[in-house]
């Protein structure tokens, strides 16, 4: 065939080249013009980050991606050169909406900090920086499921009462309230104002990708989900005091609360409006 052809694609191949190469002349002579182009194109391009391993570092180079610092597009290179003191890992969040990636409780730890996060908002995101894995020896890190550790970076610090005794005695009364409907409960220094978030289980996926992959197959299953608890908010502090009916009910609410925050509709429609009846006339 044509196409495989030695002549074609050594053409291909120039042509190729050549493109990247004009594309990231006009990166640097033209941000503001090449962001037009990205918003247009970008999604085309960023297919060959998935799928084309030969030039996946050119078209890295030229990628563009939300900054939650900058509040506008930037160059993974612009994120590495401003990461923060020891960080070395590219962190990013993939959602349905910028929207609800900005309102996120995932963010919180990395606000305190004043670490950025890429927030990606693609269905492709998530697939082309797994399978990169990494640029400029960088990984990338999932926010919402893959794990990490904020604790030596530097910028703001938040208290981290994880080994706590009273932090395992509530995570264990939140589990055994939630019972089935998580994998497992665990206390957090990565959460400032939410209550709770909820995070991919173990090899599991988080939301957004789980969508993705229900869109392709509507048979798919998703997996249980880890509630991490921010110890420090005022309303886990309560959480012993309260009645047994009231624990259950609060910890009903704050899981479907950390659900809809993560673009999913409540697990249970019936049971959410009576739980927050309860907790209004109860607290």
């Amino acid at each position: 065939m044509v196409q495989n052809s030695p002549v074609i694609r050594k053409i291909s191949k120039s042509v190729t080249k050549r493109v990247l190469s004009e594309l990231k002349k006009k990166l640097k002579k033209d941000e503001a013009g090449y962001d037009t182009f990205w918003e247009q194109f970008g999604k085309v391009l960023k297919e060959g980050l998935y799928e084309d391993y030969e030039y996946r570092d050119k078209i890295a180079e030229i990628t563009r991606a939300f900054s939650l610092k900058h509040q506008k597009l930037i160059s993974l290179d612009t994120y590495l050169d401003e990461m923060a003191d020891k960080q070395d890992k590219f962190y990013y969040l993939t959602a349905d909406t910028l929207k609800q990636a900005s309102s996120s409780p995932h963010l919180e730890g990395f606000k305190s900090k004043g670490i950025d996060v890429l927030l990606m908002t693609d269905p492709i995101d998530a697939f082309w920086m797994s399978q990169m894995g990494t640029f400029n020896d960088k990984s990338f890190v999932s926010i919402s499921r893959d794990k990490y550790d904020l604790s030596e970076l530097s910028g703001g610090q938040t208290e981290d009462h994880t080994q706590d005794a009273d932090s395992n005695v509530i995570s264990e009364l939140i589990k055994d309230c939630l019972g089935d409907l998580v994998e497992d409960v665990k206390p957090t220094s990565s959460l400032v104002e939410s209550p709770v978030r909820l995070i991919a289980g173990e090899g599991g996926l988080d939301f957004n990708l789980e969508r993705i992959m229900k869109a392709q197959n509507p048979e798919f299953e998703g997996s249980k989900k880890i509630l991490e608890v921010n110890c420090n908010h005022e309303l886990i502090k309560r959480m012993l005091d309260l009645s047994s009916d009231m624990q259950k009910a609060v910890s009903r609410v704050m899981f479907e609360q950390a659900r809809i925050l993560d673009g999913e509709m409540p697990s249970d429609p019936q049971q959410f409006p009576k739980d927050l009846i309860f907790i209004s006339s109860g607290l």
